[in-house]
């Protein structure tokens, strides 16, 4: 957005009266205006996605810590790739804002978390899995509860170090286990041995409450580290599944827009240490290239690759160390139609992404 706070015309606003307007100098009026429409829509989406501020608060040194589903996995398989220091932090998947707040209360012991496991059979071999962390597992519970514990203890750790949080938003759509008589928010859907259709439903959040959400993550994670900075961003992969009876692209546009709204109003707050990527905008411009895969929802590692320059680009000051050559070592699974896999493109680089 141009800058307007020394414009005269923009006390209108500000509930000025209407000489104060009048006394606008015209070419201040006249450079506002052909700002606001130099910002246009356009159909040249080769060119870099270069418009807006640019915050280089990064270092080689700078310490991140990322959280989200799996394409926050692929933003840090890159730039660790890259030499950046991400911390390695075995907690699964987080898809929505609760189970985001919910593993940064666990830190601070706050909220209530109930001590649960599901196990399951069906499609896992024998496997006990922790319910508000999706894919942490074990082969036992006395495992499940060991790997639980290495878990917070690696949190308490890299948290106090980490010089920037990013936190990435999949979904709106939530599952809840009624526990205890209060419905708790779960980090994934039940399985069909664990489903009970008495103590688990499914909804929406609204806009509210995932803005509601978002502010306790922020003040969280300040309580925990006064120093971090974060980053927002909504996950440009599309929906895998819905129980909505509407589309699924429809399920999908309601689950992203819900988050996009809260977030954009979030960042209208012009909080301190509070920023946002645009990478679900970045696909949304660039859905014409070769952004996705033949199921449409698996992105390519061309466009990630491509949206984690702009992160480099956004938020570092520091460059000199990024080297495309090793774009070439960022793989992706490939997939085909029905998004599953076809080729393991490498033995170690395997990447869920979604």
């Amino acid at each position: 957005m141009p800058e307007i706070k020394d414009l005269k015309i923009y006390v209108a606003s500000q509930n000025k009266t209407k000489e104060a307007v009048e006394r606008a100098d015209f070419d201040d009026k006249k450079k506002f205006i052909r700002d606001f429409y130099a910002k246009s829509w356009t159909t040249r989406f080769d060119e870099p996605w270069e418009d807006g501020p640019h915050y280089p608060m990064l270092s080689k040194d700078s310490k991140i810590c990322i959280i989200g589903g799996c394409f926050s996995r692929n933003l840090g398989s890159w730039l660790k790739e890259q030499g950046a220091e991400v911390g390695d932090i075995p907690w699964g998947l987080h898809y929505h804002t609760k189970a985001i707040l919910r593993e940064f209360q666990r830190t601070l012991k706050k909220g209530n978390t109930p001590d649960i496991c599901w196990e399951l059979t069906e499609d896992y071999g024998h496997r006990f899995a922790d319910p508000f962390r999706h894919l942490v597992q074990a082969d036992t519970k006395e495992g499940l509860a060991q790997k639980i514990s290495e878990i917070e203890e690696l949190k308490k750790e890299y948290f106090q170090k980490t010089d920037l949080f990013v936190v990435s938003l999949s979904l709106s759509e939530v599952w809840e286990e009624k526990i205890d008589g209060q419905w708790q928010p779960l980090g994934r859907g039940p399985t069909a041995e664990n489903f009970d259709e008495n103590i688990h439903r499914y909804r929406n959040l609204t806009s509210e409450e995932t803005k509601r959400d978002i502010k306790e993550i922020i003040s969280t994670i300040k309580e925990i580290n006064p120093r971090a900075k974060i980053v927002f961003m909504v996950s440009p992969v599309p929906l895998k599944h819905s129980l909505h009876p509407e589309h699924i692209y429809i399920s999908n546009n309601r689950s992203k827009t819900t988050l996009l709204n809260a977030v954009y109003e979030i960042m209208d707050l012009g909080l301190e240490d509070v920023f946002y990527f645009p990478a679900y905008e970045i696909v949304q411009r660039d859905y014409k290239s070769n952004c996705f895969q033949v199921d449409m929802r698996h992105l390519t590692a061309e466009c990630i690759i491509n949206i984690c320059w702009y992160f480099v680009n956004l938020f570092y000051s520091d460059k000199t160390f990024f080297d495309k050559s090793k774009d070439k070592n960022f793989h992706v699974r490939e997939v085909n139609r029905d998004g599953h896999s076809i080729k393991r493109v490498s033995e170690n680089k395997e990447e869920k992404n979604g």
